[in-house]
């Protein structure tokens, strides 16, 4: 079954062709390619606990802390939930997040201070000087 990842990346390329096509007046024939290949694609989802699912299939356990956040894509860097435009998909991005915690590592640290960022959570994404390494800066 395909990963929300690949679906968010996969929707994130077509809608931004189409968008540079229809600016630029370009491809017409493309531009019904894409129009017709969007709908299939697997929708988000929320899954059982409240979270956005990692898979199109509700597989996620709420024990699991693992720390990648590659299902939240759609948050960030991809823009396809947000608080305004999708406010029941921002929330179970939300729960993904509280469930898989924010990282005390380089990467996922600063992807999840984006994520909390983009769903206009303040004071989750500000890094006190307490959760920094005590090597770093």
């Amino acid at each position: 079954m395909a990963s929300t990842m690949d679906m968010a990346i996969i929707r994130d390329l077509f809608e931004n062709t189409l968008s540079a096509a229809r600016i630029l007046e370009r491809d017409p024939q493309l531009q019904t390619e894409l129009n017709e290949k969007l709908p299939p694609l697997y929708p988000h989802q929320v899954g059982r606990w409240g979270q956005l699912q990692e898979w199109y299939r509700d597989w996620d356990r709420p024990d699991d802390r693992h720390r990648h956040l590659s299902h939240l894509y759609g948050v960030y860097p991809g823009q396809q939930i947000t608080p305004r435009k999708t406010p029941r998909l921002a929330a179970a991005a939300a729960k993904a997040l509280e469930i898989r915690g924010t990282g005390d590592v380089g990467f996922n640290r600063a992807w999840a201070v984006n994520l909390w960022a983009r769903l206009g959570e303040a004071e989750r994404a500000r890094v006190d000087r307490r959760d920094r390494d005590a090597t770093g800066p």
